[in-house]
């Protein structure tokens, strides 16, 4: 009878010991598993800040690739067609055909043919970019290109309002420079 009682306890034995171990890969599948949609929700979002920093930086480009334009020709102002206010601006081609039109809150959309963002593409997008224009004197001029966005919310994984905010100062080339190095 003793025998029969030790075998009796050592089967009970193994099947705590198989719970507890099975418990514990689960608990470490768990775990794994929660990291991996961490690392996702981080990913994505780092991508959006990617992102919209480049299309902050290109609203600005465009601004100045208009004055560029502005200051080959010696008997047009080099800020001709600027005025203070918020516009949506993109980069075209011909950078001739570029112009400054009001916000009206549009989403940029992506043209996954030639992978450049417009208001014209196929694949609509969050990002909404604004370039701000403020005429500080005749010869300064001061650009702010915003894009906003709602985000996946990175590690909380709750959206979130995301804005990338670039300013960059234009000086009137033709007029002498007060910073000198």
């Amino acid at each position: 009878m003793r025998t029969e009682e030790v075998l009796k306890k050592q089967k009970g034995q193994s099947l705590v010991e198989t719970i507890v171990a099975l418990s514990v890969l689960m608990m470490g599948f768990m775990g794994l598993l929660a990291l991996l949609t961490r690392s996702l929700a981080i990913s994505n979002f780092v991508s959006e800040n990617y992102i919209a920093t480049y299309l902050a930086a290109e609203g600005i480009e465009v601004v100045r690739n208009l004055l560029d334009h502005n200051k080959m020709d010696p008997f047009v102002p080099w800020n001709d067609g600027f005025s203070n206010g918020d516009f949506e601006v993109e980069f075209k081609p011909d950078w001739l055909d570029v112009s400054l039109v009001s916000p009206s809150d549009r989403k940029l959309k992506l043209d996954t043919r030639t992978g450049l963002y417009s208001y014209s593409g196929d694949v609509s997008t969050k990002f909404v970019r604004v370039v701000s224009i403020e005429l500080i004197d005749p010869g300064h001029l001061k650009v702010s290109s915003v894009v906003r966005w709602d985000s996946s919310g990175g590690i909380t994984g709750i959206p979130i309002h995301s804005e990338v905010n670039l300013e960059d100062r234009f000086f009137d080339p033709r007029l002498p420079s007060s910073f000198s190095g």
